[in-house]
């Protein structure tokens, strides 16, 4: 999945908190997202007016990022629940270290594995 398809599937799931997420789906999501932030912290440094659009896009991408988060620790076996709880540091490294592993290869409690060739999702929730 390349990075177009990706961010078009996380924006069309923008509140789906079910299902799976594909590590690519989810790697660059992220991507998108500290992306933002920096941009974000970056316009604070220049001008205030010119962070507040950056803050709007970073506002925007935050929900999208936590569902794509919940789906991909579903993808590894893991309930999206664990985001509740993590503590800092630790919690961090350990949910970092869920996030890099490789999904389940079979139909897990969260349902089937994601295919690869899903088709373009246009921003629109199914």
């Amino acid at each position: 999945m390349g990075f177009d398809d990706a961010i078009l599937k996380c924006l069309s799931k923008y509140a789906t908190f079910y299902g799976r997420a594909r590590p690519s789906e989810f790697w660059w999501f992220m991507a998108l997202y500290a992306s933002a932030l920096l941009v974000v912290l970056v316009a604070t440094m220049v001008s205030i007016q010119v962070a507040s659009a950056g803050l709007v896009l970073a506002a925007l991408l935050t929900l999208p990022a936590i569902t794509v988060t919940v789906r991909r620790l579903h993808d590894v076996g893991k309930s999206g629940w664990l985001l509740v709880f993590f503590i800092p540091i630790a919690g961090q490294i350990l949910l970092l270290a869920w996030l890099a592993r490789p999904g389940v290869r079979r139909l897990n409690r969260f349902g089937p594995e994601p295919v690869e060739a899903d088709a373009r999702h246009l921003l629109f929730v199914r």
